[in-house]
């Protein structure tokens, strides 16, 4: 009994000694777990602070580029509405001459009609009266004309005008300035 009890104190030694060291192996590796844990948890942090870091970054050049492209915008939009007020003004100071001329047009029709209407046949006697009148811009154009008159009863006169214009208003000066020269050259 006596061995059997040295058994079961060695045994009871071996068990305490066998748990004792499974206890601080235990320790040991929930201490290596709680420093890995604290490990991982202060990568996770600064992971996360890095990516909310980089966030903030990729939010605030993407914040900067949107303004740039809204301020982009903003003076093509101006920049056209600009361009756009200028041909309108352009078109109607255009459209404006246009209609000036229209009416001198007129009016030397209706002063041609009537002259060769109501006599001056002595005087003054036209056989053919042709213009043509081309406008490309408000500023610029081209007049050309042709009459075939007979002046105090002498030979038939035909007078060819082709000139460019680069002022509207020059027209009406342009002409009258021709037809005199030439009649002064005729009749001295």
């Amino acid at each position: 009994m006596e061995a059997a009890r040295r058994r079961l104190e060695h045994l009871r030694r071996i068990a305490r000694e066998r748990a004792a060291y499974l206890v601080r192996k235990a320790r040991e590796k929930a201490e290596r777990l709680r420093r890995h844990a604290e490990h991982l948890k202060r990568i996770a942090r600064e992971k996360a602070e890095r990516l909310r870091r980089h966030a903030e970054r990729l939010k605030r050049i993407a914040r900067e580029k949107a303004m740039r492209a809204l301020n982009w915008a903003k003076h093509s939009y101006n920049k056209a509405k600009r361009v756009l007020n200028r041909a309108t003004n352009k078109m109607n100071h255009a459209r404006n001459h246009f209609h000036h001329v229209q009416r001198v047009f007129k009016t030397g029709l209706r002063l041609f009609n009537y002259i060769r209407r109501h006599g001056l046949g002595g005087i003054i006697n036209i056989h053919r009266l042709r213009f043509s009148v081309s406008l490309k811009s408000a500023r610029r154009g081209h007049f050309a004309g042709e009459i075939n008159l007979r002046f105090l009863r002498r030979r038939n006169m035909h007078f060819r005008i082709s000139f460019n214009l680069y002022q509207i208003n020059s027209l009406a000066k342009g002409v009258f300035n021709y037809l005199k020269n030439r009649l002064h050259q005729t009749f001295g």
